[in-house]
């Protein structure tokens, strides 16, 4: 004997009625259910894992290919970019500190 909560024993009753079972067969085909829930599950959570993985291992792959063909500059050449940088970003601060601040929805 099972003891359900209230109202489910006529969900239940309504349910095997539905599917044209009896209230004994429709509580197996629910418990069965449930199992066969929790192995798909599993199985999709391994196919996740797995498609994770593989995604991670393709950017890793693009980015490496990327830093070894993107840029081949000498020291030189980086130093002089650099300085331009940070003449630029110091003229911008600059600039900053002496104009008004911008009104809403305008830019700088």
């Amino acid at each position: 004997m099972v003891r359900f909560p209230d109202g489910m024993r006529d969900q239940l009753k309504a349910a095997a009625a539905a599917n044209n079972r009896s209230m004994n067969a429709e509580i197996i085909a629910r418990i069965q259910a449930s199992f066969d829930d929790k192995e798909t599950s599993s199985s999709e959570s391994v196919i996740r894992k797995a498609a994770d993985e593989a995604a991670k291992n393709a950017v890793r792959e693009i980015v490496d290919e990327f830093k070894s063909t993107y840029f081949i500059i000498d020291k030189e050449t980086h130093h002089l970019i650099l300085s331009d940088i940070k003449e630029l970003t110091e003229e911008k601060k600059e600039k900053g500190k002496n104009s008004p601040l911008p009104r809403s929805g305008e830019r700088k």
